[in-house]
């Protein structure tokens, strides 16, 4: 299977000039590096292709000619997110289409009554390290959609949500992807290169203002040391 996973180009700029930060997407990094080996995985971060998205998108995508794509969004991206499906399809009709992330999380159920599931195929809800890994060996023949915890899908046209998965045990996740097979690069704050590393995840507080407790709950959750440096050997490679 061709997996593409794709980030979307928007930036809040806060403090300093947009073009002065722009940190690789570490979400789809994440994912990315757990699916299978036997599977062909690509990461896009439009962040760094903010002024070409149609034409690189058209010339990555009928290249690589993906059996899946994933796209990630927050609430303030989801928009965008809706346009540039609507783009990948015009070019790729028969591609399918996964939505994750914080607003395909919390607002699911939205999506999917929503006009905007009809190109839509799944919404990978929560972590989606395990949850997209099985569904791209399910669309390959080797696991079921309806055996999925946190994947909604559709059947008959309607989306079926799966119950929740419980958190993922961090300490049998895969490093994330930072060699080849990230086709976006140049990130940088100001003049110096910069990655992204996670140590660990969640938070025990309950802030109002915060939706991390809906996507991991009130917990907190740290990787193994020795899973750390080996991501920081990876990174100084």
């Amino acid at each position: 299977m061709k997996v593409v996973l794709i980030s979307m180009p928007d930036v809040v700029p806060i403090i300093i000039h947009e073009q002065a930060i722009h940190m690789p997407n570490h979400g789809i990094a994440c994912v990315g590096g757990n699916i299978d080996d036997r599977h062909q995985v690509y990461l896009i971060d439009l962040i760094r292709k903010r002024n070409t998205i149609r034409k690189y998108l058209t010339n990555t995508l009928t290249k690589i000619r993906p059996d899946i794509i994933g796209l990630s969004a927050m609430t303030w991206q989801y928009d965008t997110c809706n346009r540039i499906i609507r783009f990948i399809k015009s070019i790729l009709p028969d591609v399918r289409i996964a939505l994750g992330g914080y607003h395909a999380t919390l607002m699911a159920e939205e999506i999917a009554a929503s006009p905007d599931a009809a190109l839509i195929d799944f919404i990978v809800r929560g972590e989606g390290e395990v949850t997209f890994r099985r569904l791209v060996n399910a669309l390959d023949g080797q696991d079921n959609f309806a055996s999925i915890p946190s994947l909604s899908f559709k059947e008959d046209g309607c989306f079926i949500h799966n119950e929740r998965a419980t958190l993922c045990d961090l300490s049998t996740l895969k490093l994330p992807i930072r060699d080849h097979r990230r086709l976006t690069w140049g990130y940088h704050f100001m003049f110096k290169n910069i990655e992204i590393m996670e140590t660990s995840r969640g938070c025990t507080r309950n802030c109002n203002f915060c939706s991390i407790q809906h996507m991991y709950g009130r917990s907190y959750r740290t990787y193994p040391v020795e899973r750390v440096i080996d991501d920081l050997d990876y990174i100084y490679r």
